[in-house]
């Protein structure tokens, strides 16, 4: 299985849905995942793949997120600094 390396900060994107760092990240991610070259008008349908599928890797990145939102509120510019400067580590992303 193919893996590729992203950041916390990146995944946020993708798992929360709220831009934490370019666009060029979504598609990177939706890309890899699915194993496909995704065109701008279709990002919401991959990110609904994507929740849909729900796995592994999605469900540990959101509680990561929710432990956060819980302990610091759901201020987004608060949780990207906390995230960019204490916590943005690499995970290994497989493909769908």
């Amino acid at each position: 299985m193919k893996t590729k390396k992203f950041t916390l900060l990146q995944l946020f994107n993708v798992v929360d849905g709220r831009l934490s760092t370019n666009i060029d990240d979504v598609y990177d991610i939706l890309n890899h995942v699915f194993s496909t070259s995704v065109w701008t008008h279709e990002i919401p349908a991959y990110m609904d793949r994507l929740k849909a599928a729900r796995p592994l890797w999605f469900i540990v990145i959101e509680g990561e997120l929710n432990t956060l939102k819980a302990i610091h509120g759901d201020d987004f510019k608060k949780l990207t600094k906390i995230i960019r400067d204490e916590m943005n580590i690499e995970f290994d992303i497989p493909q769908l």
